[in-house]
């Protein structure tokens, strides 16, 4: 049976890279909104972001439609958990990858909404499986990064047309613009 002591050293690992991935939009070199040719047009068109959840991480490319209107994709894998709501259970979830298509609302570049299709593979405890659902996401932003959750609502088993209805909510997420230009 492990001890207090080496269940705080098995931990240290985890938090440092935790640590480390939370320091890095403080030494990234993106660029941000704030320099602008006049009121109206941001001077980037295109955003690469990381977003980074607890043991796994994606990569997100966004083009700018209007102003603060963005269309995109996000792709990504590890760990992931997240948990499914269906009437009478819910369960805890890995997901191990996901595909998203993504239209995004910015206002001020502080509050960012986002919705979309998402297909994911996720891992229950005993099996692999396949998911479609739609996709609500909520970001707070700040000068270099931004914290947000994901909801998943109207999801589909793909193996099992008759499990539908599956809801889906993430952990913290935290997006870090990579590049824009």
């Amino acid at each position: 049976m492990p001890t207090l002591a080496m269940t705080i050293k098995n931990m240290k690992t985890p938090t440092y890279i935790l640590l480390f991935l939370l320091a890095l939009p403080l030494l990234s070199n993106a660029q941000n909104d704030s320099i602008v040719t006049n009121k109206e047009q941001p001077t980037f068109k295109n955003q690469l972001d990381l977003d980074v959840e607890f043991l796994g991480a994606s990569f997100g490319y966004k083009h700018r439609l209007r102003n603060n209107w963005f269309v995109g994709g996000n792709i990504g894998g590890g760990a992931i958990y997240s948990k499914l709501f269906n009437g009478n259970f819910s369960s805890p979830n890995i997901d191990t990858f996901h595909f998203q298509l993504l239209l995004q609302y910015s206002i001020e570049n502080s509050l960012i909404i986002e919705s979309g299709p998402r297909f994911v593979t996720f891992y229950d405890g005993d099996i692999v499986d396949k998911m479609v659902q739609a996709i609500i996401g909520v970001y707070m932003g700040f000068k270099k990064v931004q914290f947000g959750i994901r909801i998943g609502v109207l999801g589909r088993n793909i193996k099992k047309p008759e499990i539908y209805n599956l809801h889906s909510t993430s952990l913290l997420i935290v997006r870090i613009p990579l590049e824009m230009w």
